[in-house]
């Protein structure tokens, strides 16, 4: 799944994208994230928690009139990395972080 998001491409780590979420979600079923970033010209937003029944979360395509900025809540059936890939300038950059949920929430 992922190799065909990136197209094979490499991620490299970026700080100029921004998660927020939480450290421990007492809920996995309501986990609320914060996603921007200041890349440049952003084409694409994916959201992936591998060990999900469904890896890919959400998927968007951007325009400089969407903006680079969106909340959600997402599922988590477990403790596990929330990952974020944006594409800019036709390359692929990601960041990461461990959310600990005390309750699965994709059974």
């Amino acid at each position: 799944m992922l190799k065909q998001v990136l197209a094979g491409n490499e991620p490299t780590m970026s700080d100029q994208i921004k998660l927020d979420a939480p450290l421990q979600a007492e809920n996995g079923a309501v986990v609320p994230i914060v996603v921007s970033t200041t890349l440049p010209a952003p084409e694409s937003i994916a959201v992936v928690v591998p060990k999900n029944p469904t890896p890919l979360l959400s998927m968007f395509e951007t325009t400089a009139r969407t903006g680079s900025f969106f909340r959600m809540r997402i599922k988590m059936a477990g403790t596990d990395e929330v990952i974020v890939y944006v594409k800019s300038g036709g390359q692929w950059f990601m960041t990461s972080q461990e959310v600990r949920v005390a309750v699965g929430g994709c059974g």
